[in-house]
């Protein structure tokens, strides 16, 4: 399950971590995928992020694994 991680000391933020992985053939935990989807759809909603980059689905945010996921996971990490 994802979870928020305080930062210990006062002045750092907090961050999220998933648990297990989330791709092909992973354990595609529920809160995992959908924290990972809430995060792609902030990032390709940059105005900033080049048309070539961006999949060419719509990445649903419902927690449920699909290609356009796939597609858009190796977009990042193959640019």
């Amino acid at each position: 399950m994802a979870t928020l991680t305080k930062s210990p000391y006062g002045s750092l933020p907090s961050f999220w971590n998933v648990d297990a992985s989330v791709g092909r053939g992973c354990p595609n935990k529920l809160y995992d995928v959908y924290l990972v989807q809430f995060f792609m759809t902030k990032i390709y909603a940059s105005q900033k992020l080049p048309a070539a980059y961006l999949p060419k689905g719509v990445v649903q945010v419902n927690g449920t694994w699909h290609d356009t996921m796939y597609e858009a996971i190796w977009l990042s990490r193959n640019t």
